[in-house]
């Protein structure tokens, strides 16, 4: 891994055979002199950083790698992604797969360039050299498609040379008595840790201020890497650097517990070839690149980044490694899976008896009060009046939210703006919640949902207690205070706006131990759903919550991120896309606050797992820098 500074190389369209498939981008705009380099502040003074990237038939692999490096808490703008493929059916193609990546939203500026493999796919050194010549950045960082790293790794190197009294060199450090660089051999399927290895090279990053061997290696047409190489280019490279007197600094970072990690092959083209013959094979060092270290064993290199993310003490790895567990391992499977739960749909017994007391409660809301459907349409506005029915969640789309949620022991239901509290009640009627709430603004709906519940309890259609409140949907947070300060015995804050509690029905369960919210959000203004993000995202608050599936999507905001999409069947237009949410700072919670099912679900796909690229990287997982 080799971080080197190109910042006089002119820029190029086109390299040797290889041509720039993405759109032209702009140079990385250089950052203050050297010595005023900073990696915290306005994201102007830190180092312009160009990532490159070699490829060949490694589709599966490449979201992986570009999520990790999406993840760097670097400044996006001061980053370039360079990614240089000889697959056959790269170019066009090619850009438009990789450019289709989640992570490549996050990616200011992600340039593409591909070479057919005619006659013969292009040495890695090669291809290393045409990243390098159309590089814009100050450091180049060299990023291979099967490594994984902390999303700290780019500043804390450029943190070690900015404070390494004129280094040139920054390896990762691995001499400290917990090993942080992890090691993958995809042709043996074996896994390992290093450790107390003084230099864990040729994971480096490289900075060139002026110095006598810039022209001899950096110059115009100069060959950086030497270009017929497969096996050690790297090594070459780095070795001709210390010739010319390049300084190395190790990078602290690994040693303060920093995970480094290179789900690469470390016994792999070399020790390959090596052994086909001893075996008297005829392999040559080619053929040993082609089934070692570039043959696109999906399942092994997932298996080796689950391994090595939980080696290095990552919660983004359990989280992964549990996932998959749960996962179809192919999208032909999860579509069988699919077809199958839908096939295997049946109404609950005591569905039918409940459809229609709930069918009567509603006629004889709206007989009762003509009025007051107008006036409620009226209070929600226009998007109201646009729907062809009061938008309830129907049966068959409680069954389809109850399939993703797939609630454990303890879990407790919430609807937010519950209304007549149809979906709610079809949710207890199924029995597999602790508990369930539904919060309702509206006197009317409220009131009707009351007499549905008294009701349904009379003829013990209900396994599941539920709890009914009338308030304000933007107090969430008080509510919760209060209840706290009633339950410790102290004097309760105010009252939450409207609040009634006449509708419970058996054990009253508290707010604070929601688990899983569903909000029929069409309606609610970007205010309410800020305000709902901000509570069930506050741990505090809420430290069982789990996930919100929302009608509508949320707007930006810190405290919840999204993993999904689902279908649900609902009264209007035949059904409606609804957005699941997560806490942003989900891998920091407990193991028993991840809803595994859920997101085996939404993140997996074709035996790929991904985790979304707006979760919090946990705090501790990082070594803070003073301003250098």
């Amino acid at each position: 891994m080799l971080l080197s500074s190109v910042a006089t190389l002119s820029p190029s369209r086109s390299v040797a055979r290889f041509a720039e498939v993405s759109p032209l981008r702009l140079p990385l705009a250089p950052a203050a002199p050297v010595g005023d380099w900073a990696v915290d502040g306005s994201p102007e003074s830190w180092p312009s950083v160009s990532v490159v990237m070699i490829s060949h038939e490694r589709r599966h692999f490449l979201p992986h790698a570009l999520a990790s490096i999406a993840a760097q808490d670097y400044p996006a703008s001061r980053l370039e992604v360079i990614v240089v493929d000889d697959s056959a059916a790269a170019g066009a193609a090619g850009w438009s797969a990789v450019s289709a990546c989640p992570a490549a939203e996050q990616l200011e500026r992600l340039r593409f360039l591909h070479a057919p493999p005619v006659p013969r796919r292009a040495a890695l050194g090669a291809k290393r050299n045409a990243a390098l010549s159309v590089a814009t950045g100050e450091l180049v960082a060299v990023w291979d498609d099967d490594d994984f790293y902390s999303p700290c790794r780019l500043r804390q190197q450029a943190a070690a040379l900015r404070s390494g009294g004129g280094a040139d060199v920054c390896m990762l450090d691995d001499s400290g008595d917990e090993p942080t660089l992890h090691y993958f051999d995809a042709s043996l399927g074996a896994f390992s840790a290093v450790s107390h290895s003084p230099l864990a090279q040729p994971c480096a990053m490289m900075c060139l201020p002026p110095k006598r061997y810039r022209r001899s290696l950096w110059g115009r047409g100069a060959s950086r890497y030497p270009p017929g190489r497969d096996t050690g280019e790297d090594l070459v490279f780095f070795d001709a650097l210390l010739a010319h007197g390049a300084r190395v600094v190790g990078c602290e970072g690994a040693r303060r517990g920093v995970p480094w990690v290179r789900a690469r092959h470390a016994a792999n083209v070399v020790a390959d070839a090596s052994t086909a013959a001893a075996r008297e094979e005829e392999v040559s060092v080619d053929e040993a690149v082609e089934r070692t270290q570039l043959a696109p064993d999906t399942a092994a290199f997932l298996l080796a980044l689950a391994a090595a993310e939980d080696a290095a003490a990552t919660p983004a790895a359990r989280l992964l490694a549990r996932v998959r567990l749960l996962a179809p391992p192919s999208a032909a499977d999860a579509a069988d899976a699919t077809a199958a739960a839908t096939a295997a749909y049946e109404p609950h017994p005591k569905l039918a008896p409940l459809r229609r007391l709930l069918a009567a409660a509603r006629e004889s809301a709206a007989a009762a009060t003509p009025g007051a459907m107008s006036a409620e349409a009226a209070a929600l506005g226009e998007v109201y009046r646009r729907a062809a029915t009061d938008g309830e969640l129907l049966e068959e789309g409680v069954e389809q939210l109850l399939r993703l949620l797939q609630p454990g022991p303890g879990a407790v239901f919430c609807d937010l703006g519950s209304g007549r509290g149809e979906a709610l009640l079809h949710v207890a009627a199924r029995g597999r919640y602790r508990g369930c709430i539904g919060v309702e603004l509206l006197e009317e709906r409220h009131s009707t949902a009351v007499g549905s519940l008294a009701a349904a309890v009379g003829d013990g259609l209900l396994p599941s207690p539920v709890r009914l409140v009338r308030g304000d949907l933007t107090e969430l947070g008080a509510w919760v205070e209060r209840e706290r300060a009633e339950a410790d015995g102290a004097e309760a804050p105010r009252r939450w706006s409207g609040e009634a509690r006449d509708g419970e029905d058996g054990e009253a369960v508290p707010l604070r131990d929601v688990s899983h919210v569903f909000a029929c959000s069409v309606c609610y203004d970007d205010v309410l759903l800020r305000s709902m993000a901000t509570a069930l995202g506050d741990v505090r608050l809420f430290p069982r919550f789990q996930l919100l599936v929302s009608l509508r999507a949320l707007p930006s905001q810190p405290h919840l991120v999204q993993v999904g999409e689902v279908q649900l069947v609902t009264s209007w237009n035949g059904g409606a896309t609804a957005r699941v949410y997560v806490p942003t700072d989900l891998l920091e919670r407990p193991d028993d606050a991840l809803p595994l099912p859920a997101l085996s679900q939404l993140l997996c796909s074709g035996g790929v797992c991904t985790l979304p690229l707006g979760l919090q990287w946990p705090r501790d997982s990082i070594v803070p820098l003073p301003r250098l």
